[in-house]
């Protein structure tokens, strides 16, 4: 059964950070590559973007090492970049970013993470509960 995870990366447009990560290698401890979004498919008035953007669908993610393997690579700006991760069952893609030399979960607004259901890594990020009754 699949188990598909969307991961998308923005990142300041200076460097390469991204390159190794945009081929194949099946050392990894998680299968799959990054491609980067050409700036044509976006570019919009003749003018250039100012991030460079990153996307990947990944079956049975290892979510803790690719987030490793992330924090690893040589940033120019790395409190520049966003790491946004929406596994399908989630109700959004949750963002993390660099907090002291790692990536870390960034709380919003209006959601949690629930405890991790059978075998995954992860919890699911859910809707905070409105209305009567919520609490």
């Amino acid at each position: 059964m699949s188990r598909i995870t969307d991961v998308i990366i923005v990142s300041p447009s200076e460097g390469d950070a991204m390159d190794p990560l945009t081929r194949l290698d099946e050392s990894r401890a998680w299968y799959g590559y990054f491609n980067l979004v050409g700036e044509r498919l976006w570019e919009t008035s003749g003018k250039s973007t100012c991030c460079k953007v990153w996307v990947g669908a990944f079956n049975h993610l290892e979510r803790s090492a690719l987030l490793a393997d992330l924090a690893a690579l040589p940033w120019w700006d790395p409190q520049g970049v966003q790491v946004l991760i929406h596994d399908e069952e989630d109700s959004c893609a949750g963002l993390w970013m660099f907090v002291g030399g790692d990536l870390v979960e960034v709380p919003l607004p209006m959601r949690f993470r629930s405890r991790a259901p059978g075998g995954l890594e992860y919890g699911l990020l859910q809707p905070v509960p409105e209305g009567p009754g919520a609490d």
